[in-house]
């Protein structure tokens, strides 16, 4: 499966984004997801159910604590992300290292793209419910198998320094294929 996931905005560096940003981008990221969703071939693939404890679980759905999300690549499925992120900033091409910290920037990208757990969620923010989880790409950063790169000229008049158009082109594989994952790689 292959889709596009769009973000523009500030992006910071790992280094100074905080979880209230990277919740910032995650939720841009989840309004795209929630609607990928509602689509084939992912329409109806949730297979919630009641465990013994009456918890919903199912192959799509994570907990961490109380707060629920449904991440698309999950490694119980057999799933691999390969990204292929574009990044247009307002400064001329080139200098793709030193160029203000793209590495740490693609970080707090990848970071925004998976569930986050723990003390990565914002403490002013309310936990996702079970009855409304919260859509993330990627169940852990691991699952990503393949990342490219590449930087471009935002020619938008009038745009902060630190403003930039993403796009992370998003190809799902399977690394063992299972009967609900077979669709989706």
């Amino acid at each position: 499966m292959e889709f596009p996931l769009v973000y523009r905005g500030r992006l910071r560096s790992a280094n100074s984004s905080g979880r209230e940003h990277k919740h910032e981008l995650r939720q841009c990221f989840a309004g795209q997801l929630a609607r990928l969703w509602l689509q084939p071939p992912l329409k109806g693939m949730e297979k919630l159910r009641l465990s013994r404890e009456g918890v919903p679980e199912g192959d799509f759905l994570r907990f961490d604590g109380d707060a629920a999300f449904k991440p698309l690549v999950v490694e119980r499925m057999g799933l691999l992300a390969e990204l292929d992120i574009t990044l247009l900033r307002p400064r001329l091409p080139g200098k793709v290292v030193s160029a203000g910290d793209l590495d740490n920037q693609v970080k707090t990208l990848i970071d925004s793209l998976t569930l986050p757990r723990g003390q990565q969620w914002p403490k002013s923010v309310p936990p996702p419910s079970v009855k409304d989880p919260l859509p993330v790409l990627l169940e852990d950063d691991g699952l990503v198998s393949s990342l490219t790169v590449r930087t471009g000229q935002l020619l938008t008049p009038e745009v902060d320094s630190d403003q930039v158009e993403a796009l992370v082109w998003v190809r799902t594989k399977t690394s063992v294929p299972t009967w609900g994952s077979v669709t989706l790689g």
